[in-house]
């Protein structure tokens, strides 16, 4: 027969593991729903890229940058 010390240590930690889970699924599901909010696929015909010909603001406002004085240098390989 078990004594019930031996028992109670098979018993613990069950309260910790199951706080484990939760907390393991509550962040997969919070990572599973802002995926879903964020995402966008790459065949998005809306999907701004970077580079875009249409000023955003800044470049409007301040105009392109000035050419380096003397001319652009050489390409060095």
């Amino acid at each position: 027969m078990e004594s019930s010390r031996s028992a109670d240590l098979h018993n613990t930690g069950w309260g910790y593991a199951a706080l484990v889970t939760l907390l393991a699924l509550a962040c997969a599901t919070g990572a599973w729903y802002i995926h879903t909010e964020t995402y966008r696929s790459p065949n998005d015909i809306m999907f701004r890229q970077r580079g875009n010909a249409t000023p955003t603001g800044g470049e409007a406002a301040h105009g392109a940058a000035p050419a380096p004085a003397g001319g652009a240098a050489p390409a060095q390989h």
